[in-house]
Formats: C-alpha cells, sequence, structure tokens
C-alpha cells in the first residue's frame, strides 16, 4: 500500500499480508480519514487472520487502516472455496459493506 500527495510523493508505504498471495482491489476513505481495503488473500499468518478452509483457496480479506498506513483491524470472509471482496464501503452508521465474489 502506498499513499502519495497530490503531486506523486511518496507519504508513507507499507507490506500488508502473509506468506502467501494477496491482492488488492478496491480502497475507499473512511469517516475518520483511514482507509478501509477490499482484498483477497490465501495466507493465515502475517497480518492474515481467521483464513476459512485451506490456503489453496482465496478468502476475501477486509483490512481497515488509520489515516497514516496502521492496521486498525482486519478480516477474513469466505467459505471453503474461493472468494474475493471486491468492492467497501461505509455505511451511514459507520459499519462497512462489502461485495464479494465466490467461485
Amino acid at each position: 500500500m502506498v499513499k502519495i500527495d497530490s503531486v506523486g510523493i511518496i507519504m508513507w508505504q507499507k507490506p500488508f499480508g502473509g506468506t502467501q498471495y494477496e491482492n488488492g482491489f478496491f480502497i475507499s476513505q473512511t469517516f475518520d480519514k483511514g482507509f478501509v481495503l477490499a482484498s483477497s488473500s490465501f495466507s493465515n499468518d502475517g497480518d492474515v487472520t481467521g483464513h476459512h478452509g485451506t490456503t489453496s483457496y482465496s478468502d476475501s480479506w477486509v483490512v481497515k487502516l488509520d489515516s497514516v498506513g496502521n492496521i486498525s483491524w482486519e478480516k477474513s470472509l469466505g467459505g471453503a472455496n474461493n472468494d474475493e471482496a471486491r468492492c467497501v464501503i461505509q455505511a451511514s452508521d459507520g459499519g462497512y459493506i462489502v461485495a464479494s465474489s465466490a467461485k
């Protein structure tokens, strides 16, 4: 993850994930000036916890970051087959709505 300013200067950059493959699909800013990321993950270590099934299949992985890129929380979502979080937005009640694909 890299945050750049309006002229392209890197403000911060941080790696997220585990020892397997992660793929970010969508990010949006949250009410608290942080960010929420919709992605997929094959890992169950490092920053990723709670993977469903085996790591031969991806889980949807939703990550909430604070304004400087630190993980506030993360959540693996899915079943026994491949799942990918494709979009996430913060709802007016402060929760989050996640659109995910399942294969």
